[in-house]
């Protein structure tokens, strides 16, 4: 693992709670092998289950090329929040 990966403001702990877990796979946004992948819920069309790194996520990229969001919009809070949690994740 060579990075630490991106703080998430709504997800302060997602390696603790298994969200994010250590893994050599290889991001299908980025292509990159960073050390972690993103192991939670994305909601789109295509099947992204333990296939993006916590960078794509951070940064949007994930959004941007897969039309993904990683949260139940069911279940989102206002949609100013929701927004940043679904799409940016920004890091802090």
């Amino acid at each position: 693992m060579d990075l630490d990966p991106p703080v998430f403001r709504y997800h302060p702990n997602p390696i603790a709670s298994g969200s994010i877990v250590a893994s050599g796979a290889q991001c299908v946004r980025c292509e990159q092998r960073r050390g972690f992948i993103y192991a939670g819920p994305s909601y789109c069309e295509v099947e992204l289950d333990v296939a993006l790194c916590p960078w794509c996520i951070a940064d949007g990229s994930a959004h941007e090329k897969f039309d993904a969001s990683f949260v139940d919009e069911a279940l989102a809070r206002p949609r100013s929040w929701a927004y940043g949690v679904r799409f940016l994740l920004p890091p802090l």
